[in-house]
Formats: structure tokens, C-alpha cells, sequence
């Protein structure tokens, strides 16, 4: 009788424990994946390169990842590329540092964060949200002294990186595997507020390119590639023949130019002394840890 009473109550965690996740994971088709390949019994690790010590693999990695940033670097150096000249430079209105946050500000970002946790985070995330009404107090006041003194914490900077195939079918080869990278918790709200605060600025004083789809408020892939659709559309309709080029740019984001950055923020967007001095403290002095089957290098 006790032992069936154990088991129904087990099974009964165990359903609610997976339903609550796919109800927190109806807006994540990765996440929603990786829930529903654990149920199946689908391996959970990727598989690595044949290898003898997890440690020496790590630095392979390392070196690897490294290596390929610096050599795409090296091939696109030489070509002389005009800056992007915007008709409003130097906008009027300056963003010269970033406003603090209210609890309430805290609390929006955070609970428009998913609940992913790194490794390198002291609580997991769900913790956090479980006890946010007493932990805010302290979080908003630790990402407030970063934006007041413009400064970035080098340890808000370790990125934990997973190697991950591109394709499951893939061999398990350097050049078939990709870095997934991970941050602590805090720098994430951080980054979250900066960009808040960053594109506001930008929509007011200096738009952005209508047609800039990426990480912006309602748009992404799917109204580009409906624009591209729409304009192919128009374009037939009229009779005229239409060529469709396609790049396929490599470690793109990693091989953007630091000070020209900084530079296009302060010359046209504004972006001047503590709200600079934070994105200059963000890009510096990077680090990486490697995480290999859950064993962190």
C-alpha cells in the first residue's frame, strides 16, 4: 500500500515537474526540444573529437576558436572598406551615461529573461525568479554601480563556451562545431538594460536603418525575409528579372572592429563619457572558459 502510495505521488512530481516546464518553454522551440529529447531518451551530450584528456581538449578548442576569429580577421584587413556615413551625425542630443534602474525596471528585465542558468552563476536562475521580490533590492543596486561608474566587472566577462555540432549528423570535427557562449546572470540583466536605454536613444535621436532587422523590437528573419519575398513579388509582377545574392559572413560579430565601433557610437549615434566608458569596459579584457561534458576547463 506505502509503496504504491510512493509511486503515484513520484509519478505525479514527475508530470507536473515536465508540464511546468513545457508551459515555461511555449516560446522556446530550442528549449521545448531539448524537454521533449530528454522524454524520448535522446543523448543529451554532443559528441567530442577523439580525445585522451578532457583538459588538453579544452585548450584545443580554446586555440581553435581563437585561431579561426584571427584568421578571418587577417583575410578581410587588407580590403578598404568606406564607414557607413548616416545623415545624422553627431545627433544633438547626446546619451552620455545610462539612467539607473527602478525595482520595477529589474524586475521586467529579468522576467523577459529566459531561465537558463551558466555554470559560472552562484544560484540557478529559477532560484533567482522564485526569490526575486528579496534578492531585487541587491541586484538592482549591483547593476546600478555598473552603469553610474561606467565599469564592467572583469568577472561579469568569463564567457562559459559549450562546443556544440552544427548538425547532429555532422562528424565530430573542429570545423563542425561551434561555440555556445554563456554568461553570469547579472551581466546579462545588465546588457539586457544597456540595450533598452542604447535603442531608445536611437529611435529618438538617431534612428537606426529602416532596414536593419536584427535584434530589434519587432523585427527579425521573418520580416526580412518577408520584405526580400514582398520585393521579389513586385518585381515579377512587373516583368523585371531580379538576382537574389546571398552572404554567408563567418564569425561575423566576432570580427567586428572594437574602436570602430566606439567610434561609429560617439561620431553617429552620440554615445559619450559614462554610457561610452561602460561599452568600452564591456568589450575589454574578455575572457573564456570551456565547458566539455560538464566538466569545466
Amino acid at each position: 500500500m506505502i509503496c504504491n502510495r510512493y509511486c503515484f505521488l513520484l509519478n505525479k512530481a514527475r508530470t507536473d515537474h515536465y508540464t511546468t516546464l513545457i508551459n515555461e518553454s511555449s516560446n522556446d522551440p530550442k528549449k521545448l526540444c531539448r524537454i521533449v529529447n530528454s522524454l524520448c531518451n535522446a543523448p543529451q551530450e554532443d559528441p567530442l573529437p577523439p580525445h585522451n584528456d578532457l583538459g588538453q581538449l579544452a585548450n584545443k578548442f580554446n586555440d581553435y576558436f581563437l585561431r579561426k576569429i584571427k584568421l578571418t580577421r587577417e583575410n578581410v584587413d587588407h580590403i578598404a572598406v568606406e564607414p557607413l556615413l548616416l545623415e545624422y551625425q553627431n545627433p544633438e542630443v547626446k546619451l552620455g551615461s545610462f539612467k539607473p534602474l527602478s525595482f520595477q525596471d529589474v524586475h521586467d528585465v529579468i522576467m523577459q529573461l529566459s531561465s537558463a542558468s551558466c555554470k559560472l552563476d552562484p544560484i540557478p536562475t529559477w532560484l533567482v525568479k522564485l526569490c526575486l521580490y528579496e534578492l531585487i533590492p541587491s541586484i538592482t543596486r549591483i547593476v546600478n554601480l555598473s552603469l553610474q561608474e561606467g565599469r564592467v566587472p572583469d568577472h561579469w566577462k568569463i564567457a562559459l563556451l559549450k562546443p556544440k555540432l552544427k548538425k547532429l549528423s555532422m562528424s565530430p570535427l573542429f570545423e563542425n562545431i561551434r561555440p555556445v557562449s554563456n554568461l553570469l546572470f547579472l551581466s546579462n540583466i545588465t546588457e539586457r538594460a544597456v540595450t533598452n536605454q542604447l535603442l531608445c536613444h536611437c529611435d529618438k535621436n538617431a534612428p537606426l536603418p529602416i532596414y536593419q532587422s536584427g535584434f530589434r523590437k519587432y523585427h527579425s528573419t521573418e520580416t526580412a525575409l518577408l520584405k526580400v519575398q514582398n520585393d521579389i513579388l513586385l518585381s515579377m509582377d512587373r516583368q523585371e528579372v531580379c538576382f537574389l545574392v546571398l552572404l554567408d559572413l563567418s564569425s561575423a560579430f566576432d570580427t567586428i572592429d572594437h574602436k570602430t565601433l566606439i567610434d561609429l557610437l560617439e561620431s553617429q549615434f552620440g554615445v559619450t563619457d559614462k554610457a561610452l566608458d561602460w561599452i568600452k569596459s564591456y568589450l575589454s579584457n574578455r575572457k573564456q572558459r570551456v565547458d566539455l561534458n560538464n566538466n569545466l576547463m
